[in-house]
């Protein structure tokens, strides 16, 4: 498995190609059809299943607390939208996520264990998780059709205080505690509290959102659109 990480993703990977990363994702490594359908599945389908699916479920209970305890209307039905548009996220995010953390794997490799631990996750927290978080939103937006730049931006400081927060706690079992063919499960399961967050606070702002816009459903959300109640 470390071979198969490191021969992925050697900091000298070509861009394009049948050996590039990328050429890899898609299957277009050398082989017979057997080869290239196990290393799309196991590069591709694999990681975005179990992320789409432990996020379906998350958010399902999720929306269960929220409806029982968060909710000023009371018990509601479940958003079957908002769990398939958290689904879409997912299962791109999975892929993702995996492949940078294998050249996570190969980068830090040298390093000892707890400084390796340490480089992993101010990585992922530097450089994954705040465009992902961005991406969350955007995505969420345009996805229920009320996609604006302004509502993304304006919910990121709070989110993105929780979070770092949050992740580098859980991400020290990921990277230092949970076996490499686990963690993905491991951080999906984790990133069912993150996610309900992230949902509370995007719901907010599109309620926000369809206040501001009520009775003139043509007028724009202004460049200041707030994010919070």
């Amino acid at each position: 498995e470390s071979g198969v990480a490191c021969d992925w993703f050697s900091p000298r990977w070509d861009v394009v190609g049948e050996k590039s990363m990328i050429g890899r994702a898609v299957g277009l490594s050398s082989g017979d059809a057997a080869s290239r359908a196990w290393t799309f599945s196991s590069m591709v389908l694999r990681p975005a299943g179990i992320a789409a699916s432990i996020g379906a479920l998350g958010d399902i209970a999720a929306q269960t607390v929220e409806h029982h305890y968060i909710d000023e209307d009371g018990p509601g039905e479940l958003d079957n939208a908002r769990t398939a548009r958290l689904v879409a996220f997912r299962a791109l995010q999975g892929p993702l996520m995996d492949a940078a953390w294998r050249y996570f794997d190969a980068r830090f490799a040298p390093l000892s264990p707890a400084r390796r631990v340490l480089a992993k996750v101010a990585s992922d927290q530097l450089l994954l998780m705040p465009p992902f978080t961005f991406l969350f939103f955007c995505s969420q937006a345009a996805l229920d059709g009320s996609w604006h730049l302004a509502r993304a931006v304006a919910c990121l400081p709070e989110t993105l205080l929780f979070q770092f927060a949050y992740w580098p706690l859980a991400h020290t079992f990921t990277f230092g505690v949970v076996p490499t063919r686990f963690r993905l499960m491991w951080f999906s399961s984790a990133a069912v509290i993150a996610n309900a967050y992230l949902s509370i606070v995007n719901e907010r702002s599109a309620r926000r959102g369809r206040r501001s816009l009520a009775g003139d459903d043509d007028r724009p959300i202004p460049a200041t659109y707030p994010a919070y109640d």
